[in-house]
């Protein structure tokens, strides 16, 4: 067990910024795909794979509750947005759906989700002006670390607990 890691990921939790629910949506996303790993390695994880999880996670609470996913006087997130213009389409390519989310969704909780450079995963997002870039298509996604895969399924009950704990306290 790495306490190192698991304080810092507790500290990304409670104590970053956060003006949406990105952050807790990708570190529950971390958590429960390391859950079902049944080998314990290094894994390359494609945004079309994190942006199935951000659908199904964000549907329900956007196109049935209308849940608020953002702090006070901050625009809607991204995804609620492309998400509320299919939710009252007859016909859905959910494949259309997830590339928007891919390609326009994980600019900034990607490499902001950590507070040191691949702490958890290495990405491909540059510095532009204080800003992130997006990387090209062929470097979209993460390399989660085998020890960090290790630490969220060892840990997956209390990690996950705090995670929706906060979120439950950031909704409020």
């Amino acid at each position: 067990m790495n306490s190192k890691k698991i304080k810092e990921f507790k500290k990304i939790i409670t104590k970053s910024k956060k003006n949406n629910t990105y952050k807790f949506t990708l570190a529950k996303f971390l958590l429960d795909y390391s859950k079902e790993c049944e080998i314990i390695e290094d894994k390359k994880i494609d945004y079309m794979e994190i942006a199935k999880y951000f659908l199904d996670y964000y549907w329900v609470q956007v196109c049935k509750y209308n849940i608020k996913q953002v702090s006070k006087n901050q625009n809607t997130p991204v995804v609620v947005t492309i998400i509320k213009d299919y939710c009252d389409r007859d016909k859905i390519d959910k494949n259309e759906i997830l590339k928007e989310i891919a390609q326009k969704c994980f600019k900034d909780v990607i490499p902001r989700f950590q507070y040191k450079n691949n702490t958890f995963y290495t990405h491909y997002h540059e510095v532009q002006n204080k800003s992130y870039k997006m990387p090209p298509d062929n470097k979209r996604y993460i390399y989660l670390f085998k020890e960090s895969v290790e630490i969220f399924k060892d840990n997956y009950e209390v990690l996950s607990d705090e995670v929706l704990g906060e979120l439950e306290r950031f909704l409020k």
